[in-house]
């Protein structure tokens, strides 16, 4: 039996093919007819199976587009799941290449910190750090005048000179935490010091280098 043969036989339309509740209505409404108790017609019996069939024939077209549907919606899940995963993936991915190489900066670092080969940057955790750091104090003192309102640049390069003639015998590395770490000490002995730059060199502004009067 065709699907527009069991609407005929059970009195619907074609809008009503897909509604599951018209069609099961229907069908017990046309089978109440013709069930033999209430029909004596001698076709009550086949009608009735006539009416069965037309029931089977629409729910199974109903079923096979809810399976569709269903198919359909699994299928989009599925997918969904997949970009996710996806997405999941590839993120795990970068984190550990960014996590690689974190590493890779860390190691490098522990190198650069391994004994002999860099002094810690915290002066002050060290015996020689602690006298360096008096000895750029005593030198700011001696070396360096205040000048709140002067503008005029003293550049980093004639103050780290000045300091290794101020001293017997500097080593590079001496040289280098001088100029890492004046800056911190000096803008706190002027606090109006200002760091910046003059023709692309480093320069202070808020002080100058003292003149010894001649005698």
């Amino acid at each position: 039996m065709s699907t527009l043969a069991a609407l005929d036989e059970l009195g619907l339309s074609m809008s009503d093919r897909y509604n599951h509740e018209a069609i099961r209505a229907a069908w017990k409404a046309k089978l109440m007819q013709a069930h033999p108790d209430k029909n004596g017609d001698a076709t009550a019996t086949l009608w009735a199976q006539r009416l069965n069939e037309a029931k089977d024939v629409l729910l199974s077209s109903f079923e096979s587009e809810l399976d569709k549907l269903l198919r359909a919606e699994e299928d989009e899940r599925v997918a969904r799941e997949k970009e996710r995963a996806e997405r999941e993936r590839q993120q795990k991915v970068w984190d550990e290449q960014a996590e690689e190489r974190r590493r890779e900066r860390f190691s490098l670092n522990r190198k650069k910190r391994a004994p002999g080969t860099r002094v810690h940057r915290k002066l002050g955790d060290y015996k020689e750090g602690k006298e360096l750091i008096e000895e750029i104090e005593t030198f700011i003192d001696e070396k360096l005048e205040s000048r709140m309102h002067s503008d005029d640049p003293v550049m980093v390069s004639d103050i780290t000179e000045l300091f290794v003639k101020s001293r017997p015998s500097t080593s590079e590395l001496e040289k280098r935490l001088f100029i890492r770490h004046f800056k911190g000490i000096v803008t706190q002995i002027f606090s109006h010091a200002r760091y910046s730059k003059h023709k692309n060199k480093r320069c202070f502004r808020g002080f100058r280098i003292f003149v010894q009067p001649q005698a």
